[in-house]
């Protein structure tokens, strides 16, 4: 038994109270487009913050890079600077005690 279209738009309105609001199915509809809009809307605006955030993080970690590279150089110089006084000083005692040695000659004779 086939209701006709009539009959079912009748009896949909007959389960409707007095007073509530029930939405259409075109508001419903326009309604489920607006969330869907919204829902890309959001997930572009998520994907930029995150994109943004990415960027960050990678300037950060390519700064940190070249934080490290830069302590690694001048270490290296410092220990080269450390080795050139090393060799100073080792020339510096000898010649002290070159001169002390001479010294202790002299007064000795």
């Amino acid at each position: 038994m086939a209701t006709s279209l009539h009959q079912q738009k009748k009896k949909r309105a007959l389960l409707k109270l007095p007073g509530s609001q029930h939405k259409k199915n075109d508001d419903v509809d326009e309604e489920s487009r607006m969330a869907a809009k919204n829902g890309d809307y959001m997930e572009k605006q998520y994907k930029r913050e995150n994109e943004a955030k990415i960027d960050a993080l990678a300037d950060a970690v390519s700064s940190i890079k070249q934080m490290s590279r830069n302590t690694g150089r001048q270490l290296e110089e410092e220990k080269q600077v450390q080795k050139e006084l090393d060799t100073g000083f080792g020339k510096g005692k000898q010649m002290v005690t070159s001169v002390v040695s001479s010294m202790d000659t002299m007064l000795n004779q």
